[in-house]
């Protein structure tokens, strides 16, 4: 139980914090073009990122159960957290602002997920990140 708490607390911060950056760079670069391309940049800056981590996610939690269930509540926190930073922009002006995010957190940590140990990107790498021993 303390290793799946671990998990989540360190995958469930990581997907937070980069909320802002990811906000930031949906902002700066093509919110003034128009707001589909800011949440299409939300949203595939979101699967990349949620790719690499579930990617080591799997590396250090066997099983699919809690894997599973880090990568939902995280979509779901971080979702949370971008309508928070988000109130006062054109953003959370639409009714379903924080469906692209969730859609892009599950997909993204899914193919991350559902990949097998030879397409894993941290292949033979040491990071532990996820493992507390």
């Amino acid at each position: 139980m303390a290793r799946f708490l671990y998990a989540l607390t360190v995958y469930a911060a990581i997907s937070v914090l980069f909320i802002p950056a990811q906000f930031l760079l949906a902002v700066v670069l093509f919110y003034r073009l128009s707001h589909a391309a800011g949440f299409a940049c939300l949203t595939a800056s979101g699967a990349v990122l949620q790719y690499y981590l579930a990617s080591l996610l799997v590396r250090d939690l066997r099983g699919l159960a809690a894997p599973c269930a880090i990568i939902c509540f995280s979509a779901v926190l971080s979702s949370v957290f971008f309508l928070r930073i988000s109130s006062h922009t054109g953003f959370s002006s639409y009714a379903f602002a924080a469906l692209p995010l969730i859609s892009s957190c599950l997909l993204g940590a899914g193919a991350g997920l559902f990949q097998t140990e030879e397409e894993n990107p941290f292949k033979g790498s040491r990071v532990n990140m996820f493992r507390i021993d």
